[in-house]
């Protein structure tokens, strides 16, 4: 079976301060738990205080926006503010909430393994967010 990639913590953190030039600071970094295969990185607007929230799944280069209350169990995909955007794209790949809101065919998950496809079975997972930002890990 193939190891699954893991993303390097340090290195994600460091991409994260260096967005404090795009107007944002970085006010907590949660790490994956045993129950979830993202971490939880959540930016504050220098100016209007606001909070960002982005998932960053921790085996492949990929990010999301969503809202404050979102949990494992329901993710509300929302849009990156496009200078935070534009600061973590060059590392990592943006995945915008239309395309994560898209429920898949079973042909986009012919790369999956058998463990993961059967996972997403008893999760009664429908949309590529689900998938790829999950808590059954």
């Amino acid at each position: 079976e193939d190891e699954v990639p893991e993303l390097d913590e340090k290195w994600l953190k460091q991409q994260a301060y260096l967005c404090g030039g795009a107007g944002y600071v970085v006010q907590e970094i949660i790490p994956p738990t045993t129950s979830t295969n993202f971490y939880r990185l959540v930016f504050v607007n220098s100016t209007t205080r606001e909070n960002v929230v982005i998932l960053v799944n921790s085996s492949y280069p990929f990010f999301a926006g969503v809202t404050e209350d979102s949990s494992w169990m329901q993710i509300n995909f929302i849009k990156v503010p496009d200078n935070l955007k534009n600061c973590l794209e060059p590392k990592l790949t943006y995945l915008s909430p239309e395309l994560l809101n898209t429920e898949y065919v079973n042909d986009d998950l012919s790369d999956l393994g058998k463990e993961e496809l059967e996972q997403m079975k008893y999760w009664k997972c429908k949309t590529f967010g689900e998938v790829i930002f999950n808590g059954f890990d």
